[in-house]
Formats: C-alpha cells, sequence, structure tokens
C-alpha cells in the first residue's frame, strides 16, 4: 500500500475518506453496531487527519503493518533513540486491537513519560472516560 502513496490513489483515497459519504456510511455502522453515537465523528476526524499529507499516511501504514509485526517497535523505532519529549500515555486493559503490553514496550524508549492504564478502558478510551 505504501507504494501508492504518491500516487493518484491517495487522491482518490482522500477525497473518499474527507468526504460526507464516507461520514453517513460510518454514522450508519455506528448505529447498527451499537456504538457510542460519537464514534462516527472521531474516525471521520481521524481518517481526515490520517490522509491530511502524504507523510500522516505513511505513518498510519506503517502503525497498521507494525500490528501484525512480533515487536511493533521494529517497524516503528529505531532502537538507538529515546524519545526526549514529555510524554503522557493512556492504555486500557480492555484494549483487544493494541493491546496494554505495547504501552509498555513503548515507554521503554521514552525517557520521560507519564503511564496512566484504565481498568475498564478499551481502544477507544477518550470516548469513553
Amino acid at each position: 500500500l505504501q507504494s501508492l502513496i504518491p500516487t493518484i490513489v491517495y487522491e482518490i483515497l482522500k477525497y473518499f475518506f474527507e468526504s460526507t459519504i464516507f461520514r453517513i456510511i460510518l454514522e450508519i455502522n455506528a448505529f447498527i453496531g451499537g456504538f457510542p453515537p460519537e464514534q462516527g465523528l472521531y474516525f471521520h476526524s481521524y481518517m481526515y487527519d490520517a490522509v491530511s499529507s502524504r507523510q500522516h499516511t505513511k505513518g498510519l501504514l506503517n502503525l497498521i503493518l507494525a500490528l501484525d509485526s512480533k515487536n511493533p517497535l521494529d517497524i516503528l523505532i529505531d532502537k538507538h533513540i529515546v524519545i526526549q519529549q514529555r510524554t503522557l500515555i493512556f492504555s486500557g486493559y480492555c484494549d483487544f486491537i493494541t493491546g496494554i503490553y505495547n504501552s509498555y514496550e513503548l515507554i521503554k524508549y521514552i525517557k520521560s513519560y507519564k503511564h496512566i492504564v484504565f481498568t475498564m478502558g478499551s481502544h477507544f478510551l477518550l470516548l469513553e472516560w
């Protein structure tokens, strides 16, 4: 998929993800799936940000690839770099998409962090709490 970013396919995806039709599809799926009413808006905004530039889209695709690898940090982070910025990491024990173990792996590479774990939080923790 990453090889398609410099092509017209990126422009088509960007147009679709920013469209009202995509938003309506998300709202219908959230309603049928019994998800919180804000989920359509949240995901639409997320995709809008993800396709805001080719760099953002490449980052999203790298993240998707990392979720399928044995050690996600092999793809996302150079092992010789320690992130210097103060960082706040939220994670939820009930996150079955990325798993709480990913947050513990991330903090190994962050110099100054605060890690907050929500016992009943899932992948959509910012909407839930």
